[in-house]
């Protein structure tokens, strides 16, 4: 664009299908299911834009040589990048739930459930009476069942979930760049660098043992918190 923007975008939409995997061990054909690495919406948007100070710009166009090392050649950008989270794959357990209900809901605030559902209530433990306490769904005793215990049986819930998936890339990196002239031939490039500039925590670790206390919880971050780093180029 004029008056030194430059800007640039993509959005990609995309199925990632595989048959690489049985459900079962005794089954004739491969499940049919998405890929680890099924990303139906990715956007990812970049600039950079050249400060107008110094040779050539809108003030200071005809600096001394002084004048212009220190107030000209600085840029600003930015690249912001979201993705949808890749589908999570699901164990070999006891489940009889509806799985269109399975989502996610992350809140980088509270840790909270990966399933946007009671877990006690949402299918993947039996809710009779055995299980209760005065009336109310015990989960130290839906936990403890036996039933759940999945050892000698023929899955029939598929392996993953169009629906439930891992948590979305949210990220945007800013740079700060001085470009300075040494003369025609050589060129010095100091770049300060912010990643990860809004600290977004992008969890994984993700537990899919309903025996686990931790079950249906996140565990971990993935991704690396706010980091700064400062480089120099020579550029010739």
């Amino acid at each position: 664009m004029s008056r030194g923007l430059t800007a640039a975008g993509s959005y990609v939409f995309s199925k990632q299908l595989d048959r690489i995997t049985k459900l079962n061990a005794v089954d004739s054909g491969y499940e049919r299911r998405l890929g680890d690495a099924d990303t139906p919406h990715r956007v990812t948007l970049s600039g950079l834009y050249e400060m107008p100070f110094g040779r050539g710009r809108k003030w200071l166009a005809h600096p001394g040589r002084l004048a212009d090392g220190i107030m000209g050649g600085w840029q600003v950008g930015y690249i912001y990048g979201f993705q949808v989270g890749n589908p999570l794959t699901l164990d070999n357990i006891f489940f009889d739930g509806d799985p269109g209900q399975l989502r996610m809901n992350i809140d980088g605030r509270t840790v909270d459930n990966v399933f946007a559902a009671d877990l006690r209530t949402s299918g993947f433990y039996y809710r009779d009476a055995s299980m209760q306490s005065n009336g109310v769904l015990d989960s130290n005793r839906q936990i403890r069942d036996p039933r759940i215990n999945l050892a000698h049986n023929l899955r029939s819930l598929s392996s993953r979930l169009p629906n439930l998936r891992g948590d979305t890339l949210n990220n945007i990196d800013v740079s700060l760049i001085k470009n300075t002239s040494i003369n025609e031939r050589f060129r010095l490039q100091l770049r300060a660098e912010i990643l990860n500039v809004t600290n977004h925590v992008f969890f994984g670790g993700l537990d899919f043992n309903p025996r686990n206390a931790s079950f249906g919880r996140l565990t971990e971050q993935v991704n690396l918190p706010r980091e700064w780093q400062l480089g120099l180029k020579l550029l010739f």
